[in-house]
């Protein structure tokens, strides 16, 4: 049955990486598929208390991650990826499937900024960024316009973490 769900999750995930890379979003539709994927899942393997591991799973990363959304840090269709992804995995695994997510994406931004030669300028770029928040309280998103040339696809990391998962990582 694992077998079922890791090749429900490297579907889910990788179909939303090649959306991500190539069109800059990922399909709500890959999103609604995940999540009924997801619910069937949960209520097959766990009977009606999988309604409540498909809620608790889905509903984890879009409340701990909805801070880093409101200051667009991250993109909407990263959370549904990861509230997808949750479904199948339960409370438990979404927790730690978004956990490993967050660390791959650190890594995978540090390489990015490293390979881009922007380190320095993105540093200063967040504390700036922290500091004026700080001072004025008014909200703006984290990037603008003219910081585009710095972005890079959430998606990426969610499915190196769905890989280690499938992996036995965790």
């Amino acid at each position: 049955m694992k077998n079922l769900q890791s090749v429900l999750l490297v579907l889910l995930a990788a179909g939303a990486v090649r959306f991500d890379l190539r069109e800059g979003r990922i399909p709500n539709g890959l999103i609604l598929a995940g999540l009924g994927a997801g619910f069937v899942w949960q209520t097959i393997a766990r009977g009606p208390a999988g309604i409540l591991f498909f809620l608790g799973g889905a509903g984890l990363p879009v409340v701990f991650l909805w801070g880093l959304f409101f200051f667009r840090m991250i993109g909407a269709g990263d959370i549904k990826l990861l509230a997808a992804a949750g479904g199948l995995l339960g409370i438990g695994g979404s927790a730690l499937c978004a956990a490993w997510a967050v660390g791959a994406g650190a890594v995978y931004a540090l390489a990015f900024l490293v390979w881009r030669g922007e380190l320095k300028k993105r540093l200063w770029y967040f504390w700036a960024y922290v500091y004026r928040y700080a001072q004025t309280r008014e909200w703006k998103p984290y990037i603008c316009g003219e910081n585009v040339d710095s972005h890079f696809c959430f998606s990426v990391p969610v499915l190196i973490s769905i890989c280690f998962y499938v992996g036995g990582a965790y």
